[in-house]
């Protein structure tokens, strides 16, 4: 049996953590255990990882239009040429439907109301410099105007069972 089919015939479950002869973790998302046969090497094994993060990932992350599962293919040299040429050209890049419409709602379902009754609310008057005075410019220069910027705050561990930090991880 090749290893991709080995890999591919494997039950991905999670399972509580117990000794066996027969069995060892392999998981790179915490809380969350697998059941590898220890007789897989360590190619099969880090085949193993690579299988169960694309697995978690598909499920977050358009594939189709963003490649990250297939590394070295066409269209994986053409987004990262593409990003790279936009990193370049503008200083950012941009990927429009880079989550899965499930995976949105679902963020949106879990952190909206956190934002709602969690966050931390920071507010802050500054210009857009966020400085007081700014060599050459008059205190009057509409650049110097101040704003009021208002933010509202999650921590990574009130994030933790989101789709963003699963596909952040």
């Amino acid at each position: 049996m090749s290893y991709l089919s080995l890999l591919t015939s494997l039950t991905v479950t999670p399972f509580v953590v117990t000794e066996s002869p027969t069995f060892k973790i392999a998981s790179r998302m915490p809380g969350v255990a697998h059941r590898v046969p220890k007789r897989l090497d360590r190619r099969c094994l880090r085949l193993y990882t690579y299988y169960l993060a694309v697995t978690t990932i598909g499920a977050q992350i358009d594939l189709a239009k963003y490649p990250l599962d297939a590394p070295r293919s066409d269209k994986w040299y053409s987004l990262v040429a593409r990003c790279r040429n936009d990193l370049d050209a503008k200083g950012m890049f941009e990927l429009p439907g880079f989550l899965t419409a499930d995976a949105l709602r679902e963020s949106a379902a879990t952190i909206l109301p956190r934002m709602a009754n969690e966050s931390v609310e920071i507010r802050r008057e500054h210009n857009i410099y966020f400085l007081d005075k700014v060599d050459g410019l008059t205190d009057d220069h509409p650049a110097l105007t101040k704003i009021m910027t208002i933010n509202h705050t999650l921590c990574a561990d009130q994030l933790v069972d989101t789709p963003v930090t699963t596909v952040y991880e």
